[in-house]
């Protein structure tokens, strides 16, 4: 599949982050250079994931760039979306690149991320077997 078919079918269907996620997994299978970063936006929410970030060797999942909608915040939204991410993801490793809202830097502080290296300390890392299951809703976005 090429990326602007993938993004005909985001805009065509309006898929769920789950559900875009899911196709992105599939993807990385089949082509992981090709697919290493996408794209998601549903429901106020929009993400940019890839499968590595700097200083870190070999693939990891890696969450780029995250929004939430006002709404959305302080709902448990993201404790549910590490939740969901952290048990379909393949990768052992799960980052949250170039922080530069204080409350997401003082989530990560808070729950065990630890800056990646000091080359990019605004960048934290957690092996998934060390985070925390939060006890909020399911993800259904």
């Amino acid at each position: 599949m090429k990326t602007s078919d993938f993004k005909m079918w985001q805009l065509h269907e309006k898929p769920t982050i789950k559900k875009q996620f899911k196709y992105w997994l599939k993807l990385q299978k089949e082509n992981p250079i090709m697919w290493k970063d996408c794209d998601f936006e549903s429901q106020g929410i929009q993400l940019l994931f890839r499968n590595y970030t700097n200083d870190i060797s070999g693939a990891c999942m890696t969450i780029a760039s995250v929004y939430l909608a006002e709404e959305l915040q302080n709902q448990g939204v993201l404790k549910s979306l590490l939740n969901y991410v952290s048990e379909k993801s393949p990768w052992d490793i799960i980052a949250f690149e170039d922080v530069g809202n204080s409350n997401l830097r003082d989530f990560c502080i808070k729950y065990g991320f630890k800056p990646i290296s000091s080359r990019y300390s605004t960048s934290y890392f957690i092996n998934k077997s060390q985070l925390c299951n939060f006890q909020v809703d399911k993800f259904n976005y």
